[in-house]
């Protein structure tokens, strides 16, 4: 789901990446959440809709932190 988002490079609504990662809406809602508490995606509200995208200052970071490990 995160990599999905990564490589989409914007915002995507909900129902967009629950019908491309065929995905039960629980089980989606779950891992959005627990990628917004880590602070991994932002997520806003439009109407009825919700829209994920991945906060790329976050993602660069965790990127630099994983290649100097490794």
């Amino acid at each position: 789901m995160f990599f999905h988002l990564v490589q989409a490079g914007d915002e995507l609504p909900v129902n967009e990446i629950q019908r491309v990662l065929r995905l039960p809406a629980p089980t989606l809602s779950h891992h959005l959440d627990a990628l917004d508490k880590a602070g991994l995606i932002h997520r806003r509200r439009e109407d009825r809709f919700i829209y994920s995208s991945v906060r790329r200052d976050i993602v660069v970071d965790l990127v630099r932190l994983l290649t100097a490990c490794c």
